[in-house]
């Protein structure tokens, strides 16, 4: 597979992405990469076969049976009391008579259940809950998924099947899991499974379960080149404030970069600024011939000081040279075009795709402005040098 910025993937995910929140914004990102038969539920169900992949050895290492987990689980006394029409060899006398008078109209009892561990018995029932739900989801992709440790799974369905553990347990806090982990070996495993379940929805550990499938890679790129953007940014100087979260791709900019006194808009899938800065598109008056209406134009990132400098990047995640060379320059050239028409007077673009595709850097001057084709770190330096040439102006 062709490599993807793996530093500014992370970057971009742990400073920029909420917990939970990466397959919204790759669905967002990816709605024109994407196969026209592919559903949001899909990025979803990918997301779970993965984190399934991921776990089946840890799975493989818990009990095969109920039994098993049911002598894991110690008892503990629960007192507790009720009031009864009669004494019993259970009734507390002094209660009794503290709420009811004397002689008593009714008679409190005192009596002592034995039930499974309290807080061994949740954890259970949240992992084996987790750990199910995944292995259907999963399954509707690939059926034979779970095959490897059905004998595990058929044991944590049992323990909800005769009742050792009830559904609808809370995710459990650290402090919880840390306390489970000193009950033993098996109970360490299990708090493993918990913990690796957890992490998965931190964004950087979700796109990294997520780059082996080949329809969202396109889009980790993407975040990838915005992450080493971000860095280089940072790096040069630049203050940089969140404007709009990244799932949210039209009506405005995601970031504000603050450099040399002057703030430029950082966009990624641009396709609503035109309407943000009141500008008109030249694209979307010659496509008013078409009888079906189109997309407007969406450059993959764009800086941009409004009416004066706009930088554009277009990122092209593959090795065919047509399509990163021909289609990705010819399109880049129209998003400058448009851009210069409207929004701003200087506008320069680059095509990056990913490295080891391009070789050295080029660049050609254009009617519309400096053109260029480059790897993503090639590609990300030109940009922060141009913000600097035109903050300084």
């Amino acid at each position: 597979m062709l490599p993807v910025p793996e530093a500014g993937l992370d970057h971009v995910l742990r400073a920029w992405v909420g917990r939970g929140q990466l397959v919204k914004v790759l669905n967002q990102l990816a709605a024109e990469e994407l196969p026209r038969s592919w559903r949001p539920e899909d990025t979803a169900l990918r997301a779970d076969l993965m984190l399934f992949l991921d776990l089946v050895p840890l799975i493989s290492r818990l009990p095969g049976s109920v039994r098993q987990w049911s002598d894991l689980l110690p008892a503990q006394s629960r007192r507790r009391q009720a009031v009864a029409d009669a004494p019993s060899g259970a009734t507390s006398w002094v209660d009794t008579r503290r709420r009811y008078g004397w002689p008593p109209s009714a008679f409190v009892n005192r009596h002592r259940d034995r039930v499974a561990h309290e807080l061994l018995s949740s954890v259970l029932a949240w992992v084996g809950g987790e750990v199910l739900r995944l292995s259907r989801r999963a399954s509707t992709i690939d059926d034979g998924v779970a095959s490897g440790v059905s004998g595990q799974l058929d044991s944590l369905s049992a323990v909800f099947d005769v009742g050792l553990v009830s559904p609808g347990a809370d995710e459990p806090r650290p402090s919880e899991l840390a306390a489970v982990e000193r009950e033993g070996a098996v109970w360490r495993r299990l708090v493993e499974v918990a913990r690796r379940i957890r992490a998965a929805s931190m964004p950087e550990l979700a796109a990294e379960l997520l780059l082996p499938v080949p329809e969202l890679r396109p889009t980790l790129f993407q975040l990838g080149v915005l992450g080493e953007l971000l860095l280089a940014l940072q790096s040069a100087g630049a203050s940089i404030v969140s404007t709009s979260p990244l799932s949210f791709v039209t009506g405005r900019e995601q970031f504000h970069v603050s450099f040399g006194g002057r703030v430029w808009h950082l966009w990624m899938e641009a396709g609503g600024s035109w309407q943000r800065y009141g500008a008109s598109s030249l694209y979307r008056s010659l496509t008013t011939a078409l009888r079906a209406q189109t997309r407007p134009l969406a450059p993959d990132l764009m800086l941009i000081l409004p009416g004066e400098a706009a930088f554009i990047i277009e990122c092209k995640y593959s090795a065919n040279a047509d399509y990163v060379g021909r289609t990705g320059l010819a399109q880049t050239l129209l998003y400058m075009t448009d851009v210069g028409a409207s929004m701003a007077s200087t506008v320069e673009g680059v095509v990056v795709a990913p490295e080891g595709v391009v070789g050295g850097a080029t660049v050609a001057s254009t009617p519309a402005g400096r053109l260029g084709l480059a790897s993503p770190s090639a590609g990300v330096e030109r940009a922060v040098e141009f913000v600097v040439a035109d903050s300084v102006v």
